[in-house]
């Protein structure tokens, strides 16, 4: 097994090299953001505390420095989070298609498979170290991601909801075994490497739109209405908003409120006996939908890798 695990890696030692170096510069770049922003973030508010009061009518910040620092480090934030999307896809397209179409497209496929007991087995020693390698390194920038958004100044220790959770946590590994197990079985079924690397990298991209699509449906049918007080702070997928007339319950839109009670209401606030309500997914179902996306995406790898099997247990050397 040792064996076989140092020609996995022999195989795509070039592929390997510069895309565990990419995803640990995605990771690192994640974990240096979130510090230097948790440290201007203290300096910012000591500079707040610290500062003279408020001369009425004045607009300008008195920690400018400081604001403007973490403004671009926000930008900065929001370019490492898309490398973190960006690796589960590249590891799992540039490492999953040659496992098969590399041996096919060389002509050095019936030799390798002669040399084990069967077609099977020769494909789960040559594909479970890349796609053990996968996993580490989507693990890895996935935790580092999620530390990048649990820093951001507007959290301050509270539940981030659903932000960037795309580009956050263990979903990440899912997902670039996914898109690992679609490039393989382009690769088994094309058997070369260019037109197998652009139709996969096509399936990856049916297959986020399509679990984008679907989750996103399912969350706006778990949506409930949720009373928002003046000054309460929600965490949550928000999908829409209404008020409520406290005194029987029923909920009416912004346009009818408006109609009826003029300038007294607003997109923030209604008339006296009206509440706001929010139509959301609240944070605590954070972990649930994580699971239905994870399980969109396993599934799919799990089909993908079977097909790639039963193609290569049939394929003609």
């Amino acid at each position: 097994m040792l064996r076989a695990i140092r020609l996995a890696f022999a195989m795509q030692r070039f592929e390997l090299r510069l895309l565990l170096g990419a995803a640990l510069l995605v990771a690192v770049a994640a974990l240096a953001i979130a510090w230097q922003i948790r440290l201007l973030r203290e300096e910012q508010l000591a500079c707040y505390r610290a500062a003279p009061a408020a001369i009425e009518g004045s607009f300008d910040s008195p920690c400018s420095a400081q604001d403007s620092s973490l403004n671009t480090l926000d930008q900065a934030a929001g370019f490492t989070k898309a490398g973190v999307i960006g690796t589960s896809i590249l590891l799992g397209l540039f490492l999953g298609v040659p496992l098969v179409a590399r041996e096919v497209e060389s002509r050095t496929s019936p030799l390798a498979w002669s040399l084990s007991r069967s077609r099977r087995q020769w494909l789960v020693r040559r594909a479970s170290p890349v796609f053990g390698v996968v996993v580490l390194a989507c693990l890895a920038c996935g935790a580092a991601g999620d530390l990048l958004v649990h820093a951001a100044p507007w959290v301050e220790g509270t539940d981030p909801g659903f932000s960037d959770w795309w580009a956050r946590g263990p979903q990440v590994a899912v997902r670039g075994v996914a898109v690992g197990a679609i490039a393989l079985l382009m690769g088994a079924l094309i058997g070369r490497q260019l037109p197998a690397l652009l139709l996969a990298g096509l399936a990856t991209l049916a297959l986020f739109v399509a679990a984008t699509l679907i989750v996103e449906g399912w969350m706006e049918a778990a949506a409930e209405p949720v009373v928002v007080g003046p000054d309460q702070v929600v965490s949550g997928k928000i999908y829409g908003s209404a008020f409520r007339d406290d005194a029987t319950g029923e909920l009416v839109d912004y346009e009818q409120l408006y109609q009826e009670f003029g300038d007294e209401v607003d997109m923030y606030g209604g008339p006296p006996g009206f509440s706001q309500v929010y139509f959301m997914v609240p944070s605590s179902r954070y972990g649930e939908f994580v699971l239905y996306e994870s399980a969109i995406f396993g599934l799919v790898a799990i089909v993908a890798i079977g097909a790639s099997s039963r193609i290569i247990a049939n394929r003609r050397p």
